[in-house]
């Protein structure tokens, strides 16, 4: 039973059903429901997760085939909430339909409306349907929503409507209670964006003479995507420690504005992985913002895990990226306790979407006078490594290669260690009597990924070359045959760097079957991969 601020009982809520829940009833990677009684589809938005069903159900039952999902049946309880639904929707289809929601009306209190999941009671005329026909009777509440090809979208609203009737429905996540929210906001002086930590920053010893980002290999890598760089660290912090680390690279703990942003990060994280961003509703409980962007509101199109946020064990107040592997790697967000340690990603402050255009004046590289060409490393043989090996009787000592493969007119021999730049051409030139691999045309690179894909039979591969512009920033040089990389050479997206001139050696990416992802990149040349040593067949 619900009551107004006055304490009258209207309208009366029903006793909610009992149901069973059943946790697995989803497909998370694909959104596609797995209870067969139940047909319909996730969607997320608003910063929650909604089921829309795409079958036709009583009230009663409606609410008993949300519970069964672990959720609750719709309130509409704001303009924002309905305009916001309405949106998701969309997405969904532009036809129009009506939802069962969890409002009740009576003839007693006709200009309020009860939300029987969160127990509140509110002024009906706000969200109420205005134009177009409404129903006369009924003590149910249906929110209908009208796509863009209808005549008017302000027939959208609420409308009343015979509980017995069959529509369609929309189930929310069972996350933090209205009521709950409104009390601490209440409690927080009603505030409208999180209050984030206040961070001390102090520059940390990672650049060089000029200026330019060095960061260990132990704390975490280096990565351009699209024009920005991003640290993602391999060290574990809590949510304000994670905010220093970045600010001590120059860097800010990363906002995640839209799904496609995610989705762009998702190959650069470890599987089953959790990072920080910036996200929080810290002492403005259910109001989610960007800390790094002075509390900027999430916007509706935030990919949030199964029923999050749940705010759980009362403490989850800030956002972490979980990268989980169901059918496919799915970038999802949740809220977590803010002291909990777990890595994070930093990006940088200024976006560079020209890579000929700079807000920062290049650094004062040291380079050979007039430089046409990379300066490849110069190997002695004639001085042991303890990387070498007698190839004569290919006895090996502490390096191993795997069965010779011939393709496109040369054998290649695939390293089982991973290593440096110049000791893996070391390790070709010298025990191996061989060079290192030289990807000049597209058809090299076909040829070389189908190769890749049968030696390692792994999600992907990375692997130097004898590529390098070592001391002749942008004169990428085959150390192999001495000459200029083609214009036309296939780089992956975001490569080469053009702001971090200390990655002067190329490797090779290839993914398992996404092309997009294949290509050359820079990296420090001290970076370990694996590598590839090529006779060519005469």
């Amino acid at each position: 039973m619900c009551r107004t601020a006055t304490g009258a009982t209207c309208p009366t809520c029903p006793i909610s059903p009992s149901c069973n829940t059943k946790a697995e009833s989803f497909n998370a990677s694909s959104g596609q429901s797995l209870n067969m009684a139940i047909r319909g589809n996730f969607r997320n938005g608003c910063n929650k997760t909604y089921f829309f069903s795409s079958e036709s159900a009583k009230f009663e039952e409606a609410q008993s085939k949300c519970c069964s999902l672990g959720m609750r049946i719709l309130s509409v309880e704001s303009k924002d909430e309905l305009n916001c639904i309405s949106r998701v929707r969309k997405e969904k289809t532009d036809d129009y339909d009506f939802y069962w929601t969890s409002g009740r009306l009576s003839s007693d209190c006709s200009q309020s409306v009860a939300w029987c999941v969160t127990g509140r009671v509110a002024d009906k005329d706000p969200l109420w349907k205005k134009t177009g026909s409404t129903n006369q009777y009924g003590d149910c509440v249906v929110l209908k929503l009208y796509g863009a090809s209808t005549e008017s979208n302000q027939l959208s609203g609420l409308d009343r409507m015979a509980c017995d009737k069959r529509m369609s429905f929309i189930c929310e996540p069972r996350a933090v209670k209205h009521a709950l929210q409104d009390v601490a906001r209440s409690k927080q002086g009603g505030c409208s964006q999180p209050v984030c930590p206040v961070i001390t920053c102090k520059r940390g010893n990672y650049f060089d003479s000029i200026g330019r980002l060095n960061l260990p290999e132990s704390l975490g890598s280096l990565q351009i995507i699209k024009g920005q760089m991003y640290a993602i660290s391999k060290v574990k912090k809590t949510f304000k420690e994670a905010a220093e680390a970045c600010c001590s690279i120059d860097m800010r703990l990363i906002s995640i504005e839209n799904k496609a942003k995610g989705n762009m990060l998702e190959d650069y994280l470890e599987i089953n992985e959790q990072y920080w961003t910036s996200g929080s509703d810290l002492g403005c409980e259910g109001k989610f913002g960007w800390c790094s962007q002075g509390g900027v509101e999430f916007g509706d199109n935030i990919p949030w895990l199964y029923n999050e946020p749940n705010n759980g064990d009362g403490n989850e107040n800030c956002v972490n990226i979980d990268i989980i592997a169901w059918d496919s790697v799915k970038f999802k967000l949740n809220d977590n306790n803010c002291d909990k340690k777990m890595k994070f990603i930093c990006e940088s402050k200024v976006m560079d979407i020209n890579p000929r255009v700079t807000t920062l004046a290049p650094p004062v590289v040291p380079t050979i006078a007039h430089c046409t060409k990379g300066v490849c490393p110069v190997h002695d043989c004639n001085t042991k490594s303890d990387l070498e090996v007698s190839f004569d009787d290919m006895e090996f000592v502490n390096l191993t290669f795997g069965v010779p493969r011939k393709a496109c007119g040369k054998t290649f021999y695939f390293s089982k260690n991973r290593t440096t730049f110049a000791n893996a051409g070391r390790a070709c030139e010298c025990s191996m009597k061989l060079k290192p691999i030289s990807i000049e045309t597209d058809a090299d690179i076909k040829c070389f990924t189908d190769v890749v894909r049968q030696e390692y039979r792994k999600k992907n591969a990375t692997l130097w070359t004898s590529g390098s512009d070592e001391m002749c920033p942008g004169k990428y040089t085959w150390c192999n045959t001495d000459k200029l990389m083609a214009p036309g050479a296939k780089w992956r997206i975001g490569e080469p760097s053009k702001s971090n001139w200390m990655q002067a050696c190329i490797a090779i990416h290839i993914g398992n079957n996404m092309d997009e992802l294949n290509g050359l990149a820079d990296y420090k040349c001290t970076r370990k991969f694996r590598f590839v040593c090529e006779l060519i067949n005469t």
